[in-house]
């Protein structure tokens, strides 16, 4: 589901990384920038701020919806312009601690969703929002969703993992002690290899940072 109203919709202008991500974050940039460069002069700013913040904490940067979208073992926010004004949406805006009520709820039918609107880059409270983005980092990690936003998915252990660790006590240790967000980090990059190739080379990369104790995704936190 998009995010956003219709209205808003309307008006709108580490280590071990494969080549298959590396190409991904390229490409992911590429269309970043279009739709940055495609925002009115007032606005523009504003994208490219909150774009860099979003970046400097260790977010990952893709596009979905259309839009620039930033994640950390899922979604955290995402940007858009519209006639008006530009902002950021907190996907689990809702779980946040906002004190001060600086937060709006995107839409009557959302549960979670809950964003910040800027009429000028001067408006951005750099402060608040890195402690909104470091807040809902932490959120993704521990694998808190909103209530009732759908149940969580089972974790589907690759065969070729399951067989690794079934071989040896202490990877498999070391693999449970990770959170369910950091288990699926390393099952869903494995299981969506297309080639027996690729799925084998992920399993071997995975085996060495499992063996670390170290999540795949860890190189962007801070």
């Amino acid at each position: 589901m998009f995010p956003y109203s219709a209205e808003d919709r309307d008006s709108i202008p580490f280590k071990f990384q494969s080549e298959d991500s590396m190409k991904k974050d390229s490409d992911a940039q590429v269309k970043v920038d279009a739709y940055i460069a495609k925002v009115s002069d007032d606005f523009r700013p504003i994208c490219e701020r909150l774009r860099e913040i979003f970046l400097s904490e260790g977010l990952v940067e893709e596009v979905k919806w259309g839009a620039p979208c930033y994640s950390h073992h899922g979604l955290v926010c995402s940007i858009a312009a519209f006639k008006s004004y530009a902002g950021t949406w907190f996907f689990k805006g809702a779980l946040l601690n906002d004190p001060e009520n600086r937060f709006r709820q995107a839409q009557k039918d959302t549960k979670g969703l809950r964003s910040l609107t800027f009429e000028g880059v001067e408006d951005i409270d750099e402060k608040l929002l890195r402690g909104f983005v470091k807040e809902a980092m932490l959120l993704n990690e521990k694998d808190i969703r909103v209530p009732g936003s759908g149940k969580k998915k089972p974790l589907t252990i690759p065969a070729l993992l399951e067989d690794a660790l079934n071989k040896n006590p202490s990877l498999k240790e070391k693999f449970e002690a990770f959170s369910l967000s950091k288990k699926r980090e390393f099952t869903e990059w494995i299981e969506e290899a297309k080639r027996e190739a690729t799925k084998q080379k992920r399993l071997e990369q995975s085996i060495e940072l499992i063996s670390k104790g170290i999540g795949r995704h860890d190189k962007y936190r801070k």
